[in-house]
């Protein structure tokens, strides 16, 4: 084998209700696939979102299928597959063999190696590197991940290709504006990548495409996950021969997710600035994030304290503008701050202040002499005797 063609997928987090949008785009893929001829597919991890259901275990085994129809699949497991849960789609029937990975391995296919590590876990690393505490972990993960690296770069391999296939986190990989980080998070720098000299690192983990300026690649989802992605969602392609390695993204086409703010005052007007609109269309903050026919649309309406949102009424405000995307609106409460006694918030002085509050509640004679001499002297820092406990007297039982 002189030249291998991969494909490089990650991050499907299946769940019901993206299946309107996920069912089209991985049919896509696979059309793209068969039409590109691919050696080989890597799924770099989080096929699920979490602990399965029986109908996203009956979405993902069809689209296996059809992916497996056209090249074996290499995947490795992610953060959000539950443990065993990619188990049972080992007997997937399909035309091509379909191979899921949850411990540090190397799969030989042809001409290509695929180091693969799955999601390196605390528990994991825990087990395997005898390390024993939190802070430990925390402080030596990053080097416990290298050497799982190192070890399966030196593995003697057979084919002409080493690729690596990783579900883990590369420190200054730029996370979608709505991809939510859980945790504190072992990660591990590109240039540890780059030095163990694989041909291509197809990662997981990050929702948004990206490369190192090196064949270190994040695919990215293939549709977006959350209100707030509003990158091209795909997957990669990847073409390796005697002269290296080129790859290029794959846009699949997906509705993206926006997000709009505005903020309105008790009667419903809104306040400061309007929605980002250009030559009668919605864009992003930015302008660089167009808001499409058929995309999400979450608009958060920040509103004083007991006022009612309605929800059609501000719906309708973004669909008379472009009738063809798709709303949700999400009410935010304004936090509202009480003021007790002005006075005593307008005044600069310890002193000033107590005497404006008691002032204001009609207990001013309550301030007398002793606490004025107590209040001086603490704004000044020096120590004020407290007043002595009077002695109790001893009490006696007369028998």
């Amino acid at each position: 084998m002189s030249s291998a063609k991969l494909a490089h997928s990650a991050d499907w987090h299946v769940r019901e209700d993206l299946f309107d949008q996920l069912g089209p785009a991985l049919v896509r893929m696979a059309q793209v696939c068969d039409a590109e001829r691919v050696d080989l597919h890597i799924v770099a991890g989080d096929l699920f979102e979490r602990k399965s259901t029986p109908e996203e275990r009956m979405f993902l085994v069809r689209h296996l299928q059809l992916l497996a129809d056209v090249s074996p699949l290499v995947i490795v497991r992610g953060n959000h597959d539950a443990h065993l849960d990619l188990d049972i789609f080992r007997e997937v029937r399909s035309a091509h063999p379909i191979r899921f990975v949850d411990r540090p391995d190397v799969i030989e296919h042809g001409g290509i190696s695929v180091a693969c590590l799955p999601w390196p876990s605390r528990a994991f690393l825990a087990r395997e590197k005898e390390i024993h505490s939190v802070d430990d972990i925390n402080r030596e993960g990053g080097r416990a991940v290298l050497e799982l690296l190192r070890w399966l770069a030196a593995r003697p391999v057979g084919g002409i290709f080493r690729v690596l296939a990783a579900h883990l986190n590369v420190a200054g990989a730029r996370t979608s504006t709505g991809q939510t980080m859980v945790g504190r998070e072992i990660e591990i720098g590109p240039h540890d990548l780059n030095e163990l000299e694989f041909d291509y690192c197809a990662l997981g983990h990050i929702h948004r495409h990206q490369d190192f300026d090196s064949p270190v690649v994040y695919a990215g989802s293939p549709v977006p996950q959350n209100f707030g992605e509003t990158d091209p969602a795909g997957f990669v392609i990847a073409e390796l021969d005697e002269a290296g390695v080129a790859w290029r993204h794959i846009d699949l086409g997906a509705s993206r997710r926006h997000t709009l703010e505005i903020e309105v005052d008790i009667e419903g007007n809104m306040i400061g600035e309007d929605l980002p609109i250009l030559n009668g269309e919605f864009v992003g903050r930015d302008g660089s994030a167009p808001i499409a026919d058929g995309d999400f649309v979450k608009l958060r309406v920040t509103h004083p304290a007991g006022f009612k949102v309605d929800h059609d009424r501000f719906a309708l405000y973004l669909l008379n503008i472009n009738p063809r995307v798709r709303v949700t609106v999400e009410p935010v409460a304004r936090p509202t701050s009480r003021v007790r006694c002005e006075e005593a918030a307008a005044a600069e002085t310890l002193r000033e202040k107590v005497e404006a509050t008691l002032l204001s509640q009609g207990r001013i004679e309550e301030f007398d002499e002793r606490g004025r001499a107590m209040l001086d002297a603490l704004e000044k820092g020096e120590d004020f005797p407290l007043p002595e406990e009077p002695a109790r007297e001893a009490m006696s039982c007369n028998s």
